[in-house]
């Protein structure tokens, strides 16, 4: 069953920063699988990560999902970003920097639903709690 939000087209990202805030943001909506779109879409994460991008995967929110990094932000000094780094299931990468979540097939990044970025923050923000960050 498709929830409003797949009906109207409207898709979203999770974004998660450094100093603990967890937000839903909208995420650039796709005419069809063009390089007009690809582009909107490559800016929009860079914009929202400060930079290059790089894909992590390994997430406990899932196969079905990715975060999206600085690839330089570990080289560039960002701050640690705790909440993300209790999202993925290994310690083999420390995540700095503001992160996004996002549904992925494979290597392919795309927005989420409402219902499945509303999944999102919760898991995030019970792991904010676990680390005693309610302020």
């Amino acid at each position: 069953m498709m929830t409003g939000s797949a009906k109207s087209g409207k898709l979203f990202a999770v974004k998660i920063t450094p100093n603990d805030e967890i937000l839903k943001v909208p995420y650039p909506k796709r005419s069809g699988f063009n390089k007009e779109d690809t582009l909107d879409e490559l800016h929009f994460m860079q914009k929202e990560v400060d930079g290059r991008i790089e894909i992590v995967d390994g997430l406990k929110t899932g196969p079905k999902t990715a975060m999206i990094v600085n690839e330089e932000g570990l080289i560039l000094g960002f701050p640690h970003n705790d909440v993300a780094q209790c999202l993925l299931t290994s310690d083999d990468s420390y995540i700095v920097g503001n992160v996004l979540i996002l549904s992925a097939i494979g290597t392919e990044v795309m927005g989420m639903t409402e219902e499945e970025a509303g999944n999102v923050i919760l898991l995030a923000s019970h792991e904010k709690e676990r680390l005693g960050k309610i302020y």
